[in-house]
């Protein structure tokens, strides 16, 4: 299944939400492993602003919570991670190599 390369790039942001202020009730379930685990790169766990642009971060609780969680799981961590990067000031922009094949 694919998704939207913005959806990919939010999972940076809830990763961040899960390591500080964001309590990880605002998160399914599946995706608490992929945020304890996730590679920050040199962000500091409380770092949100950090976080949300390190593409390390981004990258590896990106693949972690698309193996893990439903496709709904998968929008309600989008939604999160949105809202936690947009709390910081940074808005998530899609990278290249996650942009969704297009269709002509």
């Amino acid at each position: 299944m694919r998704f939207t390369s913005t959806f990919i790039t939010f999972i940076g942001a809830v990763c961040a939400a899960s390591a500080s202020f964001v309590p990880r009730q605002s998160f399914p379930n599946c995706a608490i492993p992929c945020l304890q685990n996730a590679d920050l790169g040199s962000c500091s766990a409380q770092d949100n602003v950090c976080l949300c642009n390190n593409q390390a971060f981004i990258n590896s609780t990106t693949t972690c919570i698309e193996n893990s969680c439903s496709p709904d799981d998968l929008a309600s961590a989008e939604a999160e991670a949105d809202a936690i990067c947009e709390s910081v000031g940074v808005t998530l922009v899609a990278s290249a190599s996650a942009a969704p094949a297009s269709s002509t």
